[in-house]
């Protein structure tokens, strides 16, 4: 009889021990079950952070190649300006080639000029003494 109360005592315990145990299921359960709701929802958050980065990014981008065909028309632009400024520069130096040339060939007749001049003025000085000479003579 004594083993037999020695074993319900010991059944009573054993079932005691496994209604903690029960509990202590259910509350990890629970513990689990939060934990997993709480990964869920911080990987949602995490998830839609990243969306909008990337939708940012896409934005960005966006705008980044919008500036670039922007830049690349004004670079055009400036590239055509130049291209016809350097075009102009040269004509206008092909202008003052011809000119400076134009301005040699005259300085060459002034030189000629200035020499017939000189010419004609110790001819005349030649002649003013030969006609002196003569009235003197006369």
């Amino acid at each position: 009889y004594s083993q037999l109360q020695a074993l319900r005592a010991s059944m009573q315990a054993l079932q005691g021990r496994n209604a903690e145990l029960i509990k202590l299921h259910a509350v990890l359960k629970a513990d689990m079950i939060r934990l997993r709701s709480e990964q869920a929802e911080e990987l949602i958050r995490l998830r839609d952070c990243l969306e909008e980065r990337v939708l940012q990014s896409q934005t960005e981008t966006q705008s980044l190649k919008a500036s670039e065909s922007k830049l690349k028309g004004e670079v055009e632009k400036l590239n055509a300006g130049r291209t016809a400024l350097q075009e102009s520069l040269a004509a206008k130096d092909s202008e003052l080639r011809e000119a400076a040339a134009k301005m040699a060939a005259v300085a060459d007749q002034l030189k000629g000029a200035d020499q017939q001049l000189e010419a004609a003025q110790t001819l005349n000085d030649e002649l003013r003494s030969e006609s002196d000479a003569s009235k003197k003579e006369l």
